[in-house]
């Protein structure tokens, strides 16, 4: 949908968000469906340079962000968990090695 038809409270008008110069906040996103019997679900990753990002979007789908919006697909879901890691840069390692 053009942005225009787009509902605000939409996943993606909820999770693609611009900085204050209008330039799309970038995360490399990857998600992986599972299921079974008993359960059903996805496991979402998603790679960033700045865990503000992600929390950020957290943040907008749950609805405490601010704006008095969530992502309508949390009518829908639920998490079951999640988890952050941090991955050092080499030039980082190199510094921490001294």
């Amino acid at each position: 949908l053009s942005e225009k038809k787009m509902p605000a409270n939409s996943h993606v008008a909820r999770v693609v968000m611009e900085d204050a110069d209008g330039e799309e906040l970038e995360v490399v996103r990857a998600s992986f469906p599972y299921g079974g019997v008993d359960e059903k679900g996805l496991v979402f990753v998603a790679f960033t340079r700045d865990l503000r990002i992600p929390l950020k979007m957290l943040q907008r789908m749950l609805g405490v962000s601010g704006d008095g919006k969530h992502d309508r697909l949390m009518d829908f879901t639920h998490a079951v968990t999640g988890a952050t890691f941090f991955a050092p840069s080499l030039p980082m390692l190199k510094s921490l090695a001294r």
